[in-house]
């Protein structure tokens, strides 16, 4: 989806949105996308635990680049539905990657916002009917790694997330 006339962008590139269904659309059109829409102190609740969370938006951008470079590109979040009730939001879709070698991947998610005055500040990941860490795992054999970043919570590696 396009950027909309009800955008505007400042000097340091970032878009503002009038609309939070907008931004989403436009997010997940290309998740790679984060930097340009979200508060600078964003905070990452990833999809393999929610308990080790991803601070800033380096880090957060990072993560999401790295999860779309272990596709080489594949990886499309098929959006079915977007709900805003004031400063949260819910986006359900369909996940899809494919990784030569590897089974293709389609699983749903679940993904939700907190928004403060229109810019998303925090956002929790979900995989949908994932109990057995399949979608870790899918990632781990398409090479994905987790991104050598500082403001990364150290935790991860105590995780198994390399």
């Amino acid at each position: 989806m396009s950027p909309t006339p009800q955008e505007t962008q400042t000097m340091d590139e970032t878009i503002r949105f009038q609309d939070p269904l907008a931004l989403l659309h436009y997010l997940y059109n290309d998740i790679t996308r984060l930097s340009k829409v979200v508060s600078a102190d964003i905070v990452l609740h990833p999809f393999y635990s929610h308990s080790a969370s991803i601070h800033g938006i380096v880090a957060v951008q990072a993560w999401e680049e790295a999860l779309v470079a272990a596709t080489d590109g594949t990886l499309c979040m098929a959006v079915t539905s977007i709900s805003v009730d004031g400063e949260h939001a819910t986006v359900d879709g369909v996940l899809r990657a494919r990784k030569q070698g590897l089974e293709d991947l389609e699983v749903g998610f679940r993904g939700r916002w907190r928004f403060l005055e229109g810019v998303p500040v925090e956002h929790w990941e979900n995989v949908l009917g994932d109990a057995d860490g399949a979608t870790v795992k899918w990632f781990k054999d398409a090479g994905w790694k987790r991104p050598d970043i500082g403001s990364v919570v150290d935790s991860m590696g105590d995780m198994g997330i390399q």
